[in-house]
C-alpha cells in the first residue's frame, strides 16, 4: 500500500476511486487543468455575395490550394504545422481585413458562409495566421485586391461541406432580428453563443441539427451506463462483436466511448466529421480512434501519423486506437507515433476488472499510457495492482476482527500484529507493521470514521458487524474477501 499519505489526501485510500450515493463525500474525481479546449466554441460568418467574391470562395474554400503553392510564403516550421492539418494536400483558406473580428477567432470555431439569403457552406476553423506575403501570393492578381487594405488575416478551414439554410432560421436560433444578414467577416458575439448553449445543445450539435452537416459531440454519462439493464458481460460481448463488423463503424465508436465512460473516464463520442472518434477529458486528456474491421487480419492500415496529428491538434496528452486485432507492424507504427493500441479483448478485461474491483481510471492510465500494444504483460500488471488492493482489504478486515476480539485496547501496530498473529495459522500472510499503520490511518480518516485512538489505545467507534456493513457499502469487492 504505497503512497498512503497521498491516497489519504485524495480520500479513496485503499479502496480506490468510486461512486456512492450513500457516501458522496468519499468520492473524489481528478479534474483536468483547464486549457484552450475549455473555451466556448464560436461561430464565424463570412460572405461570398458578389459574383467575384463567390468565385474567390469557390477557389479558396471549395477548391483549396496545394501545400507547394503556399509553401514558399511560410517558414518551414509553420508549413509543417499547416501540412499536419490536412490529409489531401488541399489547404482551404479565407482572408479578411477585419483584424478585430479575426483576433477573436479560435481553432475549433464553426465557420458559415453566407450568400444571397442563405448559408451555403459549413466548415471548421483549424488555424489562424497573419501573413501578408501569403495573401498577396494567392490573391493579388484578382480584381478585388486592395494593396492598401489587403486580406492579410487568414483562417484555415477543414471539414468543408455545402449546406442550404435560410438565414432567417439562423437568425431565430441566434436571436438576431429577422432582417439581419451577415456583412463581411464577423464572429458571433459571446452573449449570443452563451444563450444558444443555455437554451439548446452545444454549438456543434445545434449547428449540425440546423445545417444537417458536421459533427456532433455526445457526452457519455457513466451513471446512466451503471443504471442500464445491460450487464457488464453483455456490454463487453457487444463491444467485441461490433469491432469485428466493418459495417458497424458508428455503433462501434459509440460503444468505445461508453467503454471508457464505464472505466471511469469522462468521455465524449464525436459523431460525424473527419476528426477523432472519442475524446477523453478527465482525469487525463486523450483522443481515441475506434477501428471496426470485418477481416481477421485486423487493423493493418490505421494511419498512425494521422491519428497522432489529431492528438496534437486537440492538444491531448495521449492517443489510443481500439480495434479487434493489431498486427506487429501496426503496433510498431503506433509506438513510433507515441500511440497505444488496445484490442477489444483487452479492453473487455479492463471493463470486467473495473466493474468487479472498482479500479480508478488513474491506475488504468498507468498501464494504458505507455506507447505500443496493450498485451498480456500489461494485464499482469493490472492483476498485481488488484492483488495489492485485495491484500490491503484483508489487512483492514483483520484489524477490525482483532479490535473486536481483544479485551484490551491495542496501543500500536505491534500490539495489533500480535493479536492478528494469534488469529491466523499462516504467518506468511501476516501484515507488516507499516501495512497495519496504513490501515489504521485509513480507518481513522474522518471520511470513514470507524476507528479512534485515545490514551488507552485504539477502539472501534461502532460494532464490528456495522463496520463491515459500512465497508461493504463502500466497495463491492469486499464481498469476495468476506467469503474467504
Amino acid at each position: 500500500m504505497p503512497e498512503l499519505k497521498k491516497m489519504v489526501q485524495a480520500v479513496p485510500i485503499l479502496l480506490g476511486t468510486y461512486r456512492t450515493r450513500r457516501f458522496p463525500e468519499l468520492y473524489v474525481r481528478a479534474r483536468r487543468i483547464p486549457n484552450q479546449l475549455d473555451t466556448m466554441t464560436g461561430i464565424v460568418l463570412f460572405t461570398a455575395g458578389r459574383q467575384d467574391a463567390y468565385e474567390e470562395y469557390q477557389e479558396a474554400v471549395l477548391g483549396g490550394y496545394s501545400i507547394d503553392k503556399i509553401g514558399e510564403y511560410l517558414s518551414k516550421n509553420k508549413l509543417n504545422k499547416i501540412s499536419d492539418l490536412y490529409q489531401d494536400d488541399s489547404v482551404r483558406i479565407w482572408g479578411t481585413t477585419v483584424e478585430g473580428s479575426w483576433k477573436k477567432v479560435e481553432p475549433g470555431d464553426v465557420a458559415l458562409v453566407y450568400r444571397e439569403g442563405n448559408l451555403i457552406t459549413r466548415a471548421q476553423i483549424v488555424a489562424t495566421l497573419e501573413n501578408l506575403d501569403l495573401a498577396r501570393g494567392l490573391w493579388s492578381s484578382g480584381p478585388n485586391w486592395d494593396e492598401e487594405n489587403p486580406w492579410r488575416y487568414l483562417v484555415f478551414l477543414s471539414d468543408v461541406e455545402k449546406i442550404d439554410v435560410d438565414i432567417e432560421e439562423f437568425n431565430t436560433l441566434l436571436n438576431y432580428d429577422s432582417s439581419y444578414y451577415p456583412q463581411g467577416f464577423t464572429r458571433v458575439a459571446e452573449k449570443r453563443i452563451i444563450r444558444l448553449e443555455n437554451e439548446n445543445d452545444t454549438v456543434e450539435n445545434t449547428i449540425s441539427d440546423l445545417t444537417g452537416s458536421g459533427k456532433k459531440v455526445h457526452d457519455i454519462d457513466e451513471g446512466e451506463q451503471e443504471e442500464s439493464d445491460i450487464t457488464m458481460d453483455q456490454f463487453r460481448d457487444e463491444l467485441i462483436q461490433a469491432s469485428e463488423d466493418g459495417k458497424r463503424p458508428r455503433e462501434f465508436e459509440r460503444l468505445v466511448a461508453e467503454a471508457f465512460s464505464r472505466l471511469g473516464f469522462e468521455a465524449q463520442w464525436i459523431e460525424g466529421g473527419n476528426d477523432t472518434d472519442v475524446k477523453i477529458t478527465s482525469p487525463v486528456h486523450a483522443i481515441v480512434e475506434a477501428k471496426a474491421r470485418g477481416g481477421s487480419r485486423g487493423i493493418s492500415n490505421m494511419n498512425a501519423s494521422r491519428i497522432a496529428r489529431h492528438r496534437d491538434q486537440h492538444d491531448a496528452e495521449y492517443g489510443f486506437v481500439v480495434g479487434r486485432h493489431f498486427p506487429p507492424s501496426s503496433i510498431q507504427d503506433a509506438e513510433e507515433n507515441d500511440l497505444t493500441t488496445i484490442r477489444t479483448k483487452e479492453l473487455g478485461e479492463f471493463l470486467s476488472k473495473r466493474h468487479r474491483f472498482g479500479i480508478p481510471p488513474e491506475e488504468l492510465m498507468k498501464i494504458l499510457q505507455r506507447p505500443g500494444g496493450v498485451q498480456d504483460d500489461r494485464l499482469d500488471q493490472l492483476d498485481e495492482y488488484v492483488q495489492t488492493r485485495l491484500d490491503s482489504v484483508r489487512t483492514v478486515l483483520a484489524i477490525l476482527e482483532a479490535l473486536d476480539r481483544s479485551r484490551d485496547r491495542p496501543k500500536d501496530p505491534s500490539a495489533l500484529q500480535n493479536i492478528i498473529l494469534g488469529m491466523t495459522e499462516d504467518a506468511d500472510v501476516l501484515p507488516s507493521k507499516k501495512e497495519i499503520q496504513q490501515s489504521i490511518d485509513f480507518l481513522s480518516y474522518p471520511g470513514i470514521g470507524l476507528l479512534e485512538r485515545n490514551k488507552d489505545g485504539y477502539r472501534l467507534k461502532t460494532s464490528h458487524q456495522n463496520a463491515i456493513k459500512i465497508l461493504e457499502s463502500i466497495k463491492s469487492f469486499f464481498d469476495e474477501i468476506l467469503e474467504d
